[in-house]
C-alpha cells in the first residue's frame, strides 16, 4: 500500500509536466557505466581511509564506523570492541585499550568523566564531538541523562555539517526543508544548498531528497532527467525509496507515457532491446 501511494504521488507530479519524459540518446548500458564511475568518484575519498586498529580499509558507509571519544579517531565497528565492552551501554573493559592515535583511554570508567570530556571537546569546537553530541540531543540519551533538545541539536549539527559530516549535512538540509518553529525558517534555497553538498559527498539520503526537489521544482528548476540520475545514484547506494522512484521513471520512459496517456488502461508492448532492458531494470528495483 505504501509503495502504491508513492508511485501515485510521483506519477501525479510527472503528469503535470508539459513535456514528455526525456528519452536520452545514451543507452541504458552506457548510462549505468557512467553512473557507476560517478558514484566511485563520490566515494573514492573514503576508500583511502584506514582503521588504525586493524589496519584494514574502513567501510565507505559511515554507519559501519565508530568514532572514539578521546580524539575523534574513526575505527571499524568490530574494532571498537578493543575499547568498548558493550555496544549498547557505556561500561568499558576493566582494562580498556588506549587509543592508537592519542594514547588516551577512549571510554573512562565513570560516565560523568566520559561526558565531561566530550562536552569539553564540544566547547573546543571539535567537529567529531559536535557530531556525536548532536545525535544524542536529537534523540536523547537516557543512559547519560541527556534530554532531547532540538535547539542544541541544530546548533551542534550545523557545526558538524560545516566540517563535512555527511549525516549532519543531510539533517541540516531536512531542517531547512521543513522549517522548525523557533529554530529555523523554511527555506528551499538553503535546503537545496545543503542537499547538494550531501550529494557531492555521496550521501544516499541527500541524493534521493535532491531528486524529489528536482521533481517538485522546490529550490531548483524542474528537471525529470536530473531527478532520474539522482535517484539512480541513491538507489545504487542502497536507498529503497530511490529504487522505487527510479523504477517508476524508467517504466514511464519505456512506455513513452505522456500526461494524456497516463490514465490509459492499455499501453503499447515494447519491442526494441533498449526499452526491454529499461523495464527489466525497473522490475529489479521494484522487487
Amino acid at each position: 500500500m505504501e509503495n502504491t501511494s508513492k508511485m501515485f504521488e510521483l506519477n501525479t507530479l510527472l503528469d503535470n509536466r508539459e513535456e514528455i519524459l526525456p528519452c536520452d540518446k545514451e543507452t541504458l548500458s552506457e548510462s549505468a557505466i557512467r553512473i557507476a564511475k560517478e558514484i566511485q568518484l563520490l566515494t573514492q575519498h573514503r576508500e583511502k581511509e584506514i582503521c588504525p586498529c586493524c589496519h584494514k580499509k574502513l567501510q565507505s558507509n559511515y554507519a559501519h564506523r565508530a568514532i572514539l571519544t578521546c580524539c575523534g579517531t574513526q575505527t571499524c565497528k568490530a574494532c571498537e570492541t578493543h575499547f568498548f565492552a558493550e555496544a549498547d551501554g557505556f561500561k568499558p573493559h576493566k582494562q580498556s585499550s588506549p587509543c592508537p592515535s592519542c594514547k588516551n583511554i577512549p571510554y573512562p570508567k565513570k560516565k560523568k568523566h566520559y561526558l565531561k570530556r566530550l562536552k569539553q571537546n564540544v566547547k573546543d569546537n571539535k567537529p567529531w564531538a559536535c557530531h556525536i553530541m548532536a545525535r544524542w540531543y536529537r534523540h536523547g540519551n537516557a543512559d547519560l541523562k541527556i534530554v532531547q533538545n532540538r535547539t542544541k541539536h541544530f546548533e551542534l549539527m550545523s557545526k558538524a555539517a560545516k566540517a563535512g559530516y555527511p549525516s549532519d549535512i543531510n539533517d541540516l538540509g531536512s531542517y531547512y526543508g521543513m522549517g522548525v518553529e523557533g529554530i529555523c525558517k523554511q527555506s528551499f534555497s538553503k535546503s537545496t544548498k545543503w542537499f547538494k553538498k550531501g550529494a557531492a559527498v555521496g550521501h544516499a539520503g541527500s541524493l534521493y531528497t535532491l531528486g524529489t526537489l528536482y521533481i517538485r521544482g522546490q529550490g531548483v528548476k524542474i528537471s525529470t532527467k536530473m531527478a532520474s540520475e539522482l535517484f539512480q545514484k541513491s538507489a545504487a547506494l542502497g536507498n529503497g525509496s530511490a529504487m522505487f522512484n527510479f523504477a517508476t521513471i524508467l517504466l514511464r520512459e519505456s512506455f513513452h507515457v505522456t500526461p494524456l496517456a497516463a490514465n490509459c488502461r492499455t499501453l503499447p508492448i515494447p519491442t526494441d532491446v533498449e526499452t526491454i532492458k529499461r523495464i527489466e531494470l525497473a522490475v529489479k528495483y521494484i522487487r
